[in-house]
């Protein structure tokens, strides 16, 4: 009874992503030589990494090991009087593989033996997810990079946003999507079963790790099981263990400057097009590796034999590389790893876990617009903790029970390279288009603490069939505490093109050129000043999920029933909210008074803690109801053994899956007046950089007074520091998101969310195919198809005078139809002609808001965008063959089509629907360290990678990538000064269907020679050449868009453009490239085991 309360009382406790699975299971059948089914056998299984364990068969003589570490030597006895006693070796065993056997037992005296070598299958009547397993083989016996990213890139249909080429890549997170998804938070990171997803860069791993540590990796890309919460790409990294075998492991990898191919005609030559006048935002060059080294060791032993085992290992990664502008891109990784595992009796098991991840870089994030990037460093001395522990206890043959404990903080700082006091002022050049003096900073904290309980009851027999019943809790406290603040919370434009506009000095109401404003000294005294109240939260999420399912088997058929619950329920806690704070930067612009001044308009706040609560349409009030997602999930799975010899099965999957809420749905909750910002036009008459009362404007944009027209400036305070500024004319322009007429006040958010707002939906159908075409070899044939749907939006909106909310569409009352756009742009005056072909643009109307729209409201509503979805459908050839007769082969093909649908009342603007709807859609992702992001969507995909062992223990092995180029688009901004100032003269014009135009074709090709020392029965060192890039191509990476930049056209008396007058200003990155593969590099590592 006792143990019956303790079990109900875990129950009540919960994570958010459920039972990963770091071991694997060994289901049996002992029949005579007859086929009949032998109960009472007893069966015991050995390994190093345990006591031997025994069960007996049951009555339809089956047995079964579970939660068993990955190997390759496991071995089973079984024995039964009046048969001869049988043992199998080499069983393999791995990581979510549940290896069903056979086992023949024949007449004779028990103490007769048969020995023979297992062949363990490779198929799984019991799975019908898809992904890759990938063993230690792998990991150590393929020329990688060596980190998670570029593992997960081999996985079949994984689309990865950068090559990592012999680590000119490491030290930073990739993006990864895959099956249509356009985002990567719903991707899942999980560490010995353990999920340690970042709670708030939801998606992403919360550290870094030292690849000697791992065991083996298991990445699914579809058909989760009901333990896994959401339909994204799931990767669990599982650890090695001690065992009753003492061990010790090292490596040292070094790849150096000197190792690497130049290419320096190639570069000059690609430089002489893209780049001729040596713009710093444009190509300068590539990724160079100056050195990088990757060492390391780890030890393994028994406490006490057969009772306890220890594993340890220490490992650096200390990467210096160059970005593609030529500044350092430096990191230092630094991880410790621990392992205690305990056998106190034959049934039970504690496993208790440590990871330390330590990261600092130097350089991260540059780009053109901030070319030596940030300093990057953990809140940890030793680096971010991931700590687990897990209690396992078998009850008889039936009934296995699992705890779990875990605690992860993935918190770090990211703080300007050029400014690591962070007291200095931002400074935005317009015309370098980069910053200057300082910029961003951000500091996070991520805690996550979780439970988990799962049990796992077996009945053999049940209703004429075998029955697997899954049962699981699981909960997590996921937070967030953020700082997301530029120095002094402000920045300021300046050094502006001649071209750009800023106030009207002429009385046209429209705003008139730098150079017509003040034509010698513009770039001087034109400044743009902008503060607000910085970005402070602490977020919080609670999550509770509850799963159950049931597999049933009976004959040749396994049929997979499950259900999953989700409650995720986000709040903020207290914090507090800076504005001007008098801090350095402060003192570097503005004396007291203007700052005193400014902290009179825009104060900082105190915030308690809040929830968000649903609006109510039906009484057009806010409910008392929280804002939470409650989820149902449910799970089916069928699989069928066509021949009946376990080698031949055909899988259907179907599955629903809901989102991973992170940290950041909580600012749903922060109240209104409390994200305030003002801007101001600043004239600095006498140049000094320093702020003065009389130097600050706004622009009239809605009421001009009688003798000033649209876009004229006027003094925002008096000489003496009183502000006179018209607050009804400038909202929405220079100031927004507070009351500045009781600035300390705040109320309830200014966005609403509607009833119904959930998580999103994904839904899945998938048909597979799998034969096991020779020993240790399968291939699998997979069908796809996803749909993404119940996405939300958010819809400004506007109070009526009885206190309803009315809602834009996109009839004309909101976005007038300004005609179509010209077939090209010039002007006739100077000859220049702008866009030669606009292409499809003149076949589609484009539209612009209207002054109805542009009316102001400071809020919106969150609801579900009607009639909007995204589907995929997928084809993958995946093979698989297991390093079996001295050679190991992996890879899959994969052809792929996604769209997005856009239907009635599912947009606002019209303008672009024709670009977009009906086709592709992609993830915009990728850019870290001078990358720029891309559209990463490629139609097919090719990965293949193998090992063959030569004579003389030398090996050789290879990998080699090919996919479809990333999408480009095509666009310009039109400015048309004929609409009235009322409404909106800007859009975007799109001049092809987004899919038309692309990179070219990519591939990779990475070689590996490898030669082993062997020393006694277990000693192995391994000598080694990487060649990365081997075919040391440059093929186009990233480039970016086809913006060609903005055309401003003026009318003439007849309304008709006026070609005189048209002015253009262009995009200097049109097409730019931003990178080529890097070149090839050759890197020599050495590693042992003993």
């Amino acid at each position: 009874m006792k143990k019956l309360l303790t079990i109900c009382f875990v129950l009540l406790l919960a994570v958010s992503l459920g039972a990963q699975q770091r071991t694997g299971n060994l289901f049996g059948k002992v029949v005579d030589t007859e086929g009949t089914p032998l109960p009472g056998v007893t069966v015991t299984i050995t390994s190093q990494f345990f006591a031997p364990m025994t069960a007996v068969t049951s009555a339809e003589g089956t047995f079964r090991f579970l939660s068993l570490p990955p190997g390759r030597d496991y071995y089973v006895k079984l024995e039964l009087t009046g048969f001869k006693t049988v043992i199998q070796t080499g069983i393999v065993i791995e990581v979510g593989a549940n290896v069903n056997m056979t086992f023949t037992m024949e007449p004779g005296g028990i103490e007769e033996e048969v020995t023979v070598t297992a062949i363990t299958p490779v198929v799984d009547t019991k799975k019908t997810s898809v992904g890759a397993n990938v063993t230690q083989e792998v990991l150590q016996g393929l020329p990688t990079a060596r980190d998670p990213w570029v593992i997960l890139q081999m996985a079949p249909s994984v689309i990865v946003d950068r090559e990592n080429v012999g680590g000119a890549e490491s030290g930073q997170q990739s993006n990864y999507v895959a099956r249509g998804a356009n985002t990567y938070n719903n991707n899942v990171w999980a560490m010995d079963g353990m999920v340690i997803t970042d709670p708030a860069a939801i998606g992403a791993s919360p550290s870094y790790y030292d690849f000697d540590a791992f065991e083996e990796m298991q990445i699914s890309v579809g058909g989760n099981d009901v333990s896994v919460q959401t339909g994204g790409i799931a990767l669990n990294m599982v650890t090695r263990r001690g065992s009753n075998r003492v061990t010790l492991g090292g490596r040292f990898y070094l790849t150096d400057e000197k190792f690497q191919a130049k290419n320096t005609e190639k570069v000059a030559a690609i430089k002489a097009v893209e780049n001729p006048n040596n713009a710093s935002n444009l190509f300068q060059g590539v990724n160079i590796i100056r050195n990088n080294k990757d060492y390391g060791f780890n030890l393994g032993f028994p406490i006490i034999k057969d009772k306890a085992w220890a594993w340890f290992s220490y490992g650096i990664q200390d990467i210096k590389t160059r970005t593609v502008y030529g500044t350092p891109d430096d990191t230092l990784l630094e991880n410790y790893v621990g392992k205690i595992n305990v056998q106190p009796i034959q049934s039970n098991r504690l496993e208790i876990f440590y990871h330390s991840g330590g990261k600092k870089k130097w350089g991260r994030s540059a780009s053109s617009s901030l070319p030596d990037g940030y300093y990057q460093s953990g809140r940890y001395y030793f680096g971010s903790p991931i700590l687990k522990i897990q209690d396992e206890q078998m009850i008889g043959n039936n009934l296995f029970l699992s705890f779990k404990f875990g605690y992860s903080d993935a918190g770090f700082s990211l703080t300007p390279m050029m400014d690591l006091d962070f007291n200095d002022v931002p400074r935005w050049d317009v015309t370098a288009q980069r910053w200057y003096g300082s910029e961003w900073r951000y500091y996070v904290e991520r805690p996550v603490y979780q439970y988990n309980f799962m049990a796992q009851y077996f009945n053999d027999n049940l209703f004429g069939a075998s029955h697997e019943f899954k049962f699981g809790v699981d909960y997590a406290q996921r937070k967030q505490y953020v700082e997301s603040v530029y120095s002094g919370n402000m920045y300021y434009n300046y050094n502006y093109r001649a071209t750009d506009t800023a106030w009207d000095v002429t009385g046209d109401g429209v705003p008139d050129a730098m150079n017509v404003i003040y034509p010698t000294d513009y770039a001087q005294r034109i400044k743009y000043f902008s503060f607000w109240r910085g970005y402070y939260r602490d977020q919080r999420v609670n999550a509770i999920g509850v799963y159950f399912s049931d597999t049933i088997t009976f004959n040749r058929f396994t049929v997979i029933l499950g259900l999953r619950y989700d409650y995720q329920l986000p709040y903020l806690a207290p914090f507090t909210l800076e504005a001007m704070n008098g801090g350095p930067a402060w003192q570097k612009i503005a004396g007291a008074d203007v700052q005193a001044a400014l902290d009179n308009l825009l104060p900082g706040l105190e915030i308690p803690k809040r929830y968000h609560y649903y609006y109510d349409p039906a009484t057009n009030s806010i409910s008392n109801q929280k804002f939470n997602w409650s989820v149902i999930s449910p799970r089916i799975g069928f699989t069928w053994d066509v021949m009946g010899d376990g080698k031949t099965l055909l899988k259907v999957n179907l599955a629903q899956y809901g989102d991973f809420m992170g940290t950041g749905w909580a600012d749903w909750a922060s109240p209104s007046g409390t994200g305030g910002w003002m801007d101001f036009w600043w004239d600095d008459a006498n140049k000094n950089n320093m702020i003065e009362f009389t130097e600050l404007y706004w622009l009239w944009r809605r009421t001009p007074p009688a003798g000033t027209s649209f876009y004229s400036r006027y003094n925002v305070f008096n000489a003496s520091g009183t502000f006179i500024g018209d607050w009804a004319d400038a909202a929405g322009y220079y100031w927004d998101g507070y009351d500045p007429n009781n600035p300390q006040n705040f109320g309830e958010p200014y966005t609403s969310t509607r009833k119904g707002v959930q998580s999103s939906r994904t839904r899945e159908a998938m048909l597979t195919l799998e034969r096991e075409i020779l020993p240790n070899f399968a291939v699998q044939l997979v069908g796809t198809y996803r749909r993404y749907d119940k996405m939300n939006w958010s819809l400004k909106y506007w109070l009526n005078s009885d206190g309803t909310r009315r809602y834009p569409d996109s009839s004309a009352t909101y976005f007038a139809d300004r005609g179509t756009p010209a077939p090209s742009y010039y002007n006739s005056t100077s000859g220049q002609t702008f866009i030669p072909d606009t292409k499809e643009a003149p076949n589609h109307h484009w539209y612009t808001a209207t002054a109805a729209y542009n009316a102001y409201s400071p809020y919106s509503e969150r609801q579900l965008r009607p009639n909007y979805y995204m589907d995929y459908l997928g084809v993958d050839l995946i093979w698989n063959k297991r390093l079996a007769n001295k050679w190991m082969l992996n890879g899959s093909f994969s052809w792929q089509w996604q769209a997005q649908q856009y239907g009635e009342g599912s947009y606002l603007d019209p303008t672009t629907i024709w670009a977009f709807d009906g086709k592709p859609q992609s993830a915009y992702i990728g850019g870290a360290s001078g990358k720029i992001n891309q559209y990463t969507y490629t139609r097919w995909m090719f990965k293949i990678a193998g090992l063959y062992q030569l004579p003389f223990d030398i090996n050789v092995s290879g990998t080699f990538n090919m996919r479809e180029g990333w999408v480009l688009t095509e666009y310009f901004t039109l400015t048309d000064y004929r609409i009235p100032a009322t409404d909106s003269r800007s859009n975007t014009i799109y001049m092809d269907y987004f899919g038309t135009d692309r990179l070219p074709i990519f591939y990779n090709l990475n070689l590996r020679v490898e030669k082993m020392l062997r020393l006694g029965n277990t000693g192995r060192i391994y000598i080694m050449l990487d060649v990365f890039n081997a075919l040391n191509k440059m093929i186009e990476n990233r480039r970016y868009m086809k913006n060609w930049g903005t055309v401003r056209v003026y009318g003439d008396d007849l309304g008709n453009i006026d070609w005189t007058r048209t002015t253009f200003s262009p995009n200097a990155t049109y097409n730019a490239l931003n990178e080529v593969l890097n070149p090839r590099v050759a890197r020599l590592g050495v590693r042992f085991e003993f």
